[in-house]
């Protein structure tokens, strides 16, 4: 079993003896934020310093990948994820880094785009979250926006939530994919936007539970989540959670514990 510490970096515990001990160099004192295994079998460690480290748990060995200093940093998300997508590829996005795709056989890690800060502008240097869907396509959430990325002819398409630049109207905080194949997209706004299994746009969610373009839902989303049923519910800042039925029942809100909010 391997542990991530506050302040004693990482430790393996090993049941035949039952202790723990240093997993290897390179992460002794360090403050463990979080941990991934990936399909390869390695070990993520993300720490409070920028980049993530690599446990390889047969040699006990962790290599360290910085985040390189480049021009327009101040505009670099410090979120940290990985995600394994339906192909069993590793993307991983660095604290205070890229977003980078990760290659098994060199154990390297490879920025998913070299120019971020082209003057084209045509991609998201604050990444905050990504989403695989169910035919593999890549959405990268940013304070752009939403970017649709898929691994056919077309790399790249830019579906912009709003003609302006206004950061409320384009700051992606959350998404989903529901049971019928819609896209949910919540903004800072607040709005949560819809979009068609086809990718057309349906319109945004409305205070009455419709969608179209009436009085909007004014929940300040943070996140999206369906369950079995197919009912979604949305977790909002302050104002409780929400449950959307699919059977055209009315929006109804559960009040949560004010320190659970």
């Amino acid at each position: 079993m391997v542990i991530g510490t506050a302040g004693d970096g990482i430790r393996i515990y090993d049941a035949v003896e039952g202790e723990t001990r240093p997993a290897g160099e390179g992460t002794g004192q360090e403050y463990v934020l979080s941990l991934w295994r990936d399909p390869y079998e390695n070990i993520w460690i993300q720490t409070q310093a920028p980049g993530i480290s690599r446990l390889d748990p047969y040699t006990r060995r962790i290599v360290h990948y910085r985040a390189e200093p480049m021009q327009g940093s101040e505009h670099i998300s410090s979120v940290g994820f990985i995600r394994i997508d339906p192909e069993n590829r590793v993307w991983i996005k660095l604290r205070q880094g890229l977003f980078h795709l990760y290659d098994p056989q060199e154990k390297t890690l490879t920025p998913f785009h070299q120019t971020p800060f082209a003057p084209s502008g045509d991609y998201p240097s604050a990444v905050t979250n990504v989403f695989f869907d169910r035919q593999s396509n890549l959405w990268i959430c940013s304070l752009k926006g939403v970017d649709k990325i898929t691994f056919s002819k077309h790399n790249f398409q830019l579906l912009p939530l709003a003609d302006s630049h206004a950061t409320g109207e384009n700051d992606v905080r959350a998404m989903l994919e529901d049971r019928q194949g819609n896209t949910w997209i919540a903004t800072k706004e607040p709005k949560i936007h819809l979009f068609a299994p086809d990718e057309t746009y349906r319109g945004y969610l409305c205070a009455d539970g419709s969608v179209g373009c009436g009085v909007p839902f004014q929940g300040k989303t943070y996140c999206l989540y369906a369950d079995e049923t197919g009912t979604v519910w949305a977790g909002t800042k302050g104002d409780g959670l929400y449950r959307f039925s699919p059977r055209c029942q009315p929006v109804r809100r559960s009040r949560l514990p004010k320190r659970s909010r």
